[in-house]
């Protein structure tokens, strides 16, 4: 995926990779790489449909290191900025949320 993103930043499938990218970090427990991936997935891709994704599992990511202010900041932007979506996730968001205590 970093290959695919170094040579190709703009294709339409990057926000996918980016994302993809972030998965492989978080499978294998660099959840500080997930963060940043999930994180550049999301500011540099907007437009992507994997946009919403990125978002939710910087959350999660975030979660994972114990950054509980940041993963709420995350989750509450994810159900502010995608209300559909989050309404599809949204036994997942929820569980997120309740399990960090979220305001």
């Amino acid at each position: 995926f970093e290959a695919f993103l170094h040579l190709y930043p703009k294709n339409a499938l990057a926000g996918n990779a980016q994302y993809w990218l972030g998965e492989t970090f978080f499978a294998r427990n660099r959840y500080a790489d997930a963060a940043v991936a999930f994180a550049d997935g999301f500011q540099n891709y907007r437009d992507s449909q994997k946009a919403p994704d990125n978002l939710f599992k910087l959350g999660v990511s975030l979660a994972k290191l114990k950054k509980k202010k940041d993963a709420c900041t995350a989750f509450a932007s994810f159900a502010r900025e995608y209300p559909t979506v989050a309404e599809t996730m949204n036994k997942r968001l929820d569980a997120e949320v309740k399990a960090l205590a979220c305001q």
